[in-house]
Parts: structure tokens; sequence; C-alpha cells
């Protein structure tokens, strides 16, 4: 896929050249400065595609993905092992009347320190100081182990589990980042498409009044028709001339856009087909859509997890006005070695010591009004979260009937335009064999055609709100990147 787009992109910054570009087998005119460049046609599943490669908040979107992912990795290590190592080196001198003493001192002390999932604390530290040549080791273990307060694996790992759900929502982000631009493009592009389309119908008008043109003057040649008739048509074909110079203006800014949207260079060439594609209308199944939305929605799942975060938050602000109850259990062992002895090494150690303690630490809050006031404001965010996941499913339910309706109204609209196109180009023809023959006014001839071209837009418009309509459901679903077979790495 890479080299394909790859591929795809030298194509559209370096498109080769020659006399005349076909496009859609019709000539494309150019203008003196770029007529010798050909166009490249780019489909809309190929925009989507470079827009997820180069569109700049998609890139943004998956640095933010470096600090997320290294911010699980950090909650997760958090109840790992953790080491270190302290080295020092200390020089005294002291005087004392006429007597000096020096010392040497030097240490090296690695530790080990680790939080197990049930709030349990292990330390393990080596003392290793040598003064003067004299070696004292020790080893110093420590094991804590909370009783009531900060006891259990929902607590202890509170912010083990924030991280994994906060990585959740991150990932959310992530896709709704990609829905954003894919709906851009898609936006984008229909209107490039809408734009093109009305330059074709531009072309179409000015040629039906061309013809009406030629007709007048036909009639006012043969005497049958004042000259006055003809100015009305000219004054139209002028305007439509105008028209038409306006909407070629109109697909260059379209171009800027789209490229802009996808994140391509200005001088990219390309263009659109202006073909539109009408899929069959499928009966919705509102339960149905409504039950993979719901798996899929972007908002509502954030809430729904956001929920399931503040309920922990909750259980760990009632473990916090919990009496403490901690129960610490230490060993240490000690002795001197003299480095200096010629003694074998077991002849060394002397004043070897060992010491055990086991300590119970007891805490119990008395009217701490700030950890109530924690537990009731957690109650009261609860209870708001809960009214926000209602209001977002009953919402989204609402949304996607919207959505479903709007559908099924432009599938209709659609036939209807096509109707009306039909008969008002029958009407057309009509009115342009009765004007031959002087059985009809100029006036009513134009009239018509304007009605013509407004039918023509119309179709065109309902085809692109249909599409339109079935874009913003699947957003709204949140399945749009399904539609277009695209799989998120996160």
């Amino acid at each position: 896929m890479r080299k394909k787009l790859a591929l795809l992109l030298v194509y559209l910054l370096f498109p080769v050249t020659k006399t005349d570009a076909i496009i859609n087998n019709q000539h494309v005119k150019k203008s003196k400065y770029d007529r010798h460049t050909v166009y490249k046609r780019l489909s809309l599943h190929e925009a989507i595609l470079l827009a997820l490669r180069y569109n700049p908040d998609v890139k943004n979107a998956e640095i933010q993905r470096v600090a997320d992912k290294f911010a699980l990795k950090l909650a997760k290590n958090n109840f790992e092992f953790q080491y270190a190592l302290t080295a020092s080196l200390a020089q005294t001198d002291n005087q004392i009347a006429a007597q000096q003493n020096s010392s040497l001192t030097t240490t090296l002390t690695p530790t080990v320190h680790r939080t197990g999932v049930l709030g349990t604390t292990y330390s393990m530290s080596l003392n290793n100081p040598i003064i003067n040549g004299i070696y004292h080791p020790g080893i110093d273990l420590k094991l804590t182990q909370p009783l009531m307060r900060g006891f259990g694996k929902k607590v202890a790992t509170a912010s083990l589990y924030s991280a994994t759900q906060s990585e959740k929502i991150n990932q959310l982000n992530l896709r709704s980042a990609l829905i954003q631009a894919v709906v851009a493009v898609i936006t984008a592009y229909r209107q490039f498409v809408i734009d093109q389309n009305n330059i074709v119908i531009d072309k179409l008008s000015l040629k039906d009044y061309a013809q009406t043109i030629k007709l007048n003057n036909a009639l006012i040649k043969a005497g049958r028709q004042a000259p006055t008739e003809v100015i009305q048509t000219k004054a139209e074909y002028t305007q439509m001339q105008f028209t038409l110079k306006n909407d070629k203006n109109i697909v260059k800014q379209d171009r800027l856009n789209l490229l802009r949207v996808i994140g391509l260079p200005a001088q990219t060439k390309i263009i659109v087909p202006k073909n539109i594609k009408i899929n069959k209308r499928q009966q919705a199944d509102i339960n149905k859509i409504l039950a993979i939305s719901l798996k899929n929605n972007i908002t509502y799942l954030s809430q729904a997890i956001q929920l399931t975060l503040d309920k922990r938050q909750f259980l760990v602000d009632k473990d916090a006005a919990r009496t403490q109850l901690n129960l610490t259990l230490e060993a240490e062992k000690y002795g001197v070695v003299d480095t200096n002895s010629t003694v074998e090494y077991e002849h060394k150690i002397y004043n070897d010591e060992k010491h055990f303690s086991a300590l119970v630490n007891l805490n119990i809050p008395i009217d701490n009004y700030t950890l109530k006031q924690a537990i009731i404001n957690d109650k009261v965010i609860l209870n708001q979260d809960a009214i926000k996941l209602a209001t977002l499913a009953r919402n989204l339910k609402l949304t996607l009937i919207a959505d479903t309706d709007t559908i099924e109204t432009s599938y209709d609209a659609i036939k209807i335009a096509k109707t009306t196109l039909k008969l008002q180009r029958e009407n057309q023809k009509y009115l342009q064999a009765k004007l031959k023959y002087g059985l009809v006014s100029t006036f009513e001839v134009t009239t018509k055609q304007q009605q013509l071209d407004q039918a023509r837009v119309q179709l065109l418009q309902q085809k692109i709100a249909y599409l339109n309509a079935q874009t913003q459901l699947y957003s709204d679903m949140g399945t749009i990147l399904n539609q277009w077979h695209i799989k998120v790495r996160y």
C-alpha cells in the first residue's frame, strides 16, 4: 500500500506531458500555460488514502500516539522491579590540636524496589561502604503490606487501570481524527465533482441558447419576428458565458481546497471524474444500525470509558477515607571486613549483626471533610456521567433516524429530479420546434430554458445530497473507515 501511494504521489507531482490530454474520452482545453500538462484523474478512494498519509491533522494525531503509548508503558513499569545504583566517594581530613586524622570512604549501594498488585511494596538495598580499608557490608530487606486502606487489586492498580482506559480513549481520538480527515476529503471531493458538472451544465445551456439565437435570426431574416426578440436571448447567452467563467474559477478553487485537505502541494495536477454513481438504496433497520453505532460511535464510547474511570476513582476515594493499617517487616544484616588483613576471608568478618523488626501503623481519619467532599463529588460525577451516557444514546438514535430519513428523502428526490429533467427536456425540445415556426415567444423559450437548467442542477445536487447523507450516517455510526476498508494501526 505504501509503495502504491508513493508511486501515485510521484505521478501527481511530476505529471507526464503531451500535446493533448484526454479525460473521460473528451479533450480538455487548457490555457497556454498548462496545455502540455496531463491532469491525473484522482478517484475518491485514492484521495482518501493520500489524505491518511499526508494530511497534517492525521500526522499530528499519529505523532501524539508516541506520547500516549509511552504513558501507558510508564504506568505498567510502575508495577515492575525498579533498580537503582548509588555510588559515592568522600575524603575527610580532621585536625584536633596537633593530631591530624584523615579517612577515605567509598560507597556502592544497589537497591531494588517493587510495588505489587495488592498494594504490597518490596525493597532491598545492599550497603557497601569501605572506610579506610574496612569493609562494612550490609543488606536491608523491607516489606510493607496495607491491611485496610490501600489493600486490594482494584485500589492498588487504579493508576494502571486509569492509564489503560486512557489509552483506549487515545485510540478513539486517533480514530476520530481519521474519520474527520476522511469526511473532509469526501466533502471537498464531491464539491469538486458538483462544480465540474456545473461547467458541463453551463455549456449545455450555452448550446441551447445558441440554438435559440439561431432560430431567432432565421425568423427575423424571414420577417416573421421583430429584431428585438433576439435581444433577450443574447442577454441570457452573455450572462451564461459569465456564469461559465465564474464556475471555471470555482473549479480551480475546489482543486486547491481538495489538495489542502489531502495535504498535497498546490502544483499537484489533479482532476476528478464527473460521473456520479448512485447505488441502489437498501432498507434501513434502525435497531440494527443503533446496535452497531453503540459499538463504534466515538463520542458514546469515550463517555462510556469515562464512566468506568470515574467509578474506579470513586472506589479510590472511598478507600482513602478508610482506616490505614499497615504491616511492615524488616530484616537487616551488617558486618565488618578488614580488607587490610592477611587472614582468610571467612576469618576477616567480625561484629556480625542481624536485626529483625515488625511494625504496625494505624491511622484513623476522624471527621475529615476533605475526604468526604471527594466522595460526594464522585457520586455527583457518576450520576452526571450516567445521564450523559443515556442522553448520548438517545440523541444518537434520533440522529440516526434523521440520517436514514434524509437518505430515503434524497433517494426519492433523485427519482423526482430525473422525471422533472426528462419532462423539461421534452418541453424545451417542443418549444424549440414551435419557435422554429414562430408559434411561441422567445420569452417563453428562455424562461423554460432557465427551468431546464435548474432541473439539471437539481438532479446533480440531489445525487450529491444522497451520497453525503450516506456519508453522514456512516460518520455518525463511527463505521465510515470500515466502509472504505481502512484498518487503523494504533
